[in-house]
């Protein structure tokens, strides 16, 4: 009723029926929804959805959408491929704190392991009997479902199943940095309780993994992220600048000695046979090799910050300054903590919520060499971290970051976004009020949750934008699938990114655009792929997440599920 006739849209800026709406939507905001369903469903229909950031950009069910790829899948190379291509993402939280993503990560990628699995058995029962009534040297070998025997065998030989998958998925996908010590050893504790309590008799427990080399302490700011910084840092040291080569190539050497040794410790790891004492034996050998090649790194870094060993000549005071120096700034040298993933191009996947600090207020503690990042101006700390953030992921890869709205909205990030437009080929903005409710309960920040793609070979950033968002703490269970992102062209920096969501809305952004103008309740387009969001429902069923939980599994679900279909893409 007013879909044509204006005149008669007089009931719409009422509540709408529950039959109908989502929780606070008026009847106004129900016909958008339904529009904007048809809208895409039509897209669908004709073709014109054809690539992952599609099914970003609509907000479509990514998690659906693996599942029934693995659900449905009929040929065994494509269950492989999928099955290998999680068994190599590399998810990393860069400012981890106590592991709240990393934790939404696991619980992430449990359901597609538990999902390749559960057809990886299907497969092989039906080929058992297909080729029952055919003599066994006339059967033919087929690689695949070979290598699903295989790794149905390691499960068996685990307490249980989903033990096997998070044991997996600890050792081989998550990875976690923070500058608080404590921190990181709380992010372990979590996922080994996770680990321990899919344990049900006292015979099954089998050692803990250790994961001392995935969850790290140190600073994500400062440090040498590749061999390139390391050089250039070499060539400024006087003493070694007629040797810079030679050492270098030295450095090298020692950082893929460091990794073989990685690859040789997570060997023993999964290997159930391992004794405890070889597992204790290759840790220490690797963590006696790294302190080495820390301490001769994070000497070259000293020198940026004046402490010298040719201006400081009593060798009693220049390693006093070292050492407090390091105490200080706990220096962490991405290209050797993590060499393997970083000589490969990055990590595939990068998630958090890095610390929304002014630069001034921990300048006290430790500082950055001027000229370091371009987004020192910006003078807030997670500017910083995404501009770190962005040399540490691969040319493929995704990032999903909760960030204050002031990203989108303030001249001062003018830098940021500028390093965002040149790094990345897709941006999706999605903004976040404080009024009537808090992204993050207790907190008031206005927010900004943020994902980014790379792609080689794209010309210009394509950024996309939402409304400022204002909602209701009963409208949370649907806040993020009922998203709609504004595609608004190609910007520059200089300018702020309008926060809009209809293409009126960006009309008005060219001219007199005022957020306070704008009717500010929700406007949803709420999927009918999804119908009740499965992902929600089981969200609230973790009590110890209540209040964040939501906001870290929705980027967690697009990073990671981006990055798979990715990488099954280009196989």
């Amino acid at each position: 009723m007013g879909i044509q006739d204006i005149s008669r849209r007089t009931e719409w800026n009422k509540p709408a029926s529950p039959d109908y709406a989502l929780p606070t939507e008026i009847w106004r905001e129900v016909v958008a929804r339904r529009a904007r369903y048809d809208e895409i469903r039509t897209k669908l229909a004709a073709g014109e959805v054809t690539s992952i950031n599609d099914l970003i950009t609509y907000n479509l069910d990514i998690r659906q959408f693996a599942q029934d790829v693995i659900t449905y899948c009929e040929g065994t190379d494509l269950l492989r491929a999928f099955y290998d291509s999680i068994e190599q993402v590399t998810v990393l939280d860069p400012t981890c704190g106590s592991g709240a993503f990393l934790f939404a990560a696991l619980t992430i990628l449990e359901s597609l392991y538990e999902a390749c699995l559960d057809r990886m058995q299907i497969m092989v029962e039906e080929r058992d009997r297909l080729d029952a009534p055919i003599r066994p040297e006339q059967r033919q070998t087929r690689p695949a479902i070979n290598r699903f025997r295989e790794i149905l065998k390691q499960v068996e030989q685990h307490p249980s199943r989903r033990y096997f998958i998070f044991k997996s998925i600890i050792v081989n996908n998550l990875y976690g940095v923070d500058i608080m010590e404590e921190a990181t050893a709380l992010c372990k504790l979590r996922l080994f309780l996770k680990l321990v309590s899919q344990i049900e008799k006292l015979d099954d427990i089998e050692p803990l993994p250790d994961i001392d080399f995935n969850i790290r302490a140190g600073n994500t700011l400062v440090g040498f992220a590749s061999l390139e910084e390391v050089g250039k840092a070499i060539a400024r040291d006087l003493r070694s600048a007629m040797t810079s080569t030679d050492a270098l190539a030295r450095i090298e050497q020692k950082a893929q000695e460091v990794e073989r040794g990685f690859e040789d410790f997570r060997k023993l790891q999964t290997q159930l046979n391992s004794g405890r004492w070889d597992i204790a034996e290759s840790k220490q050998q690797l963590r006696e090799k790294l302190a080495v090649l820390r301490t001769e790194l994070d000497r070259y870094l000293a020198i940026e910050y004046g402490i010298d060993q040719l201006n400081i000549v009593r060798k009693a005071e220049y390693e006093g300054k070292f050492e407090q120096w390091r105490q200080n700034h706990q220096p962490f040298h991405w290209f050797v903590e993590f060499y393997g993933i970083m000589k490969n191009g990055g990590f595939d996947v990068i998630i958090g919520n890095p610390p929304y600090v002014e630069y001034s207020t921990v300048k006290q503690e430790y500082s950055i060499p001027q000229g370091t990042y371009k987004t020192e101006s910006c003078g807030n700390l997670y500017a910083f971290c995404m501009e770190r953030f962005a040399t540490l992921s691969n040319t493929g890869s995704l990032s999903g970051l909760i960030v204050p709205l002031s990203i989108v909205c303030t001249s001062r990030m003018t830098p940021l976004r500028q390093a965002l437009y040149s790094t990345y080929s897709h941006l999706w903005y999605n903004n976040y009020d404080t009024i009537p409710s808090t992204l993050f309960s207790g907190i008031v920040q206005r927010n900004t949750v943020v994902l980014a793609t790379k792609a080689v070979g794209e010309q210009g950033c394509k950024v996309y934008t939402t409304k400022n968002q204002k909602w209701y703490v009963s409208a949370r269970q649907c806040l993020f699938d009922s998203v709609p992102y504004m595609h608004i062209g190609t910007r520059s920096a200089e300018l702020l990114i309008p926060k809009v969501s209809t293409q009126v809305s960006t009309k008005d952004a060219g001219h007199t655009f005022s957020s306070s103008q704008m009717r500010s309740k929700q406007l949803c387009c709420q999927m009918a792929l999804r119908g009740n969001s499965k992902t929600t429902r089981s969200l609230r069923c973790d009590p110890t997440l209540i209040a964040l939980y939501s906001s870290h599994c929705s980027v967690v679900v697009y990073s990671i599920f981006t990055i798979v279909l990715s990488l099954i893409s280009g196989m």
